[in-house]
């Protein structure tokens, strides 16, 4: 978060990011989820910690786990909070694709 703040007041400053309505409205929305996501993982890590002080399969499987939960706990909150919508995240699966 504070890179993409960082990165964001240079590109503001130099005139390249100008938040737009959309922007302003989900942004608290946004951090919010990302505060649910830390604090799930944060109350599930003494779970994970056997595996986290143990041989590196076992600690690079806990890694994996816990950032494959991160990630959808983040988007399960996104959802729940009205963040994008599911069309929306279609759409930009279908541009990579």
């Amino acid at each position: 978060w504070l890179n993409a703040l960082l990165l964001a007041v240079v590109l503001h400053r130099r005139g390249f990011l100008q938040p737009d309505a959309r922007l302003k409205q989900r942004l608290p929305r946004s951090i919010l989820a990302t505060a649910a996501m830390a604090a799930a993982l944060a109350a599930a890590l003494p779970l994970a910690q056997p595996w986290l002080d143990g041989r590196f399969v076992e600690r690079a499987t806990a890694l994996a786990v816990v950032i494959t939960a991160g990630t959808l706990l983040f988007f399960v909150a996104a959802a729940a909070l009205g963040i994008a919508r599911p069309a929306e995240l279609k759409a930009l699966l279908r541009r990579r694709g």
